[in-house]
């Protein structure tokens, strides 16, 4: 009887076990669903703003236009993407100089299980790189224009978020 009775103590602690594991392991791939729908989130973002460039939608970097930003190179501030309040790390009011920025909300066609991906464009320097010509025969052409895309994607439950970036030029 009493051998019994340990068996039978040890075979529920083996149970106990294997229900705890089953139930982390249940977590663990809810999570990477999660994930893996806010990267999908992320980069139809990107892939839509990318489209808007192509179009021309996106083009107005005076600062008038939200979402739309030109890139701070003397570093007094961070990236506007680190000064999205409603994006994670966010950067903080004081360290993005109370300036209030804000994202482009993706409007193409549903991510099913995501929440709303936003994006915004910052407009970099321009660059000429090793064999890049701007002067043709006394004519002087613009340098191409660098705009950085950061989309910011976010999973169905809120818990998981990502961010993507793109060059574009």
């Amino acid at each position: 009887m009493f051998i019994a009775l340990i068996m039978l103590l040890l075979i529920t602690i083996i149970g106990l076990a294997v229900a705890r594991t089953q139930t982390l392991e249940v977590r663990m791939a809810a999570n990477t669903q999660n994930r893996n729908i806010a990267e999908e989130a992320a980069e139809a973002a990107l892939r839509f703003a990318e489209s808007g460039l192509a179009s021309g939608n996106f083009s107005d970097f005076s600062g008038a236009t939200a979402g739309l930003y030109t890139f701070n190179p003397n570093g007094t501030t961070p990236p506007a993407y680190m000064c999205i309040s409603t994006w994670a790390n966010y950067a903080g009011a004081t360290a993005c100089s109370g300036t209030a920025y804000s994202a482009i909300t993706y409007s193409g066609p549903a991510v099913p299980g995501a929440q709303q991906p936003t994006f915004i464009i910052e407009a970099l320097p321009s660059v000429c790189l090793s064999g890049c010509a701007t002067n043709f025969g006394g004519r002087t052409e613009p340098l191409p224009a660098v705009l950085r895309i950061t989309a910011n994607g976010v999973g169905g439950d809120g818990t998981s978020s990502v961010r993507l970036q793109s060059i574009y030029h």
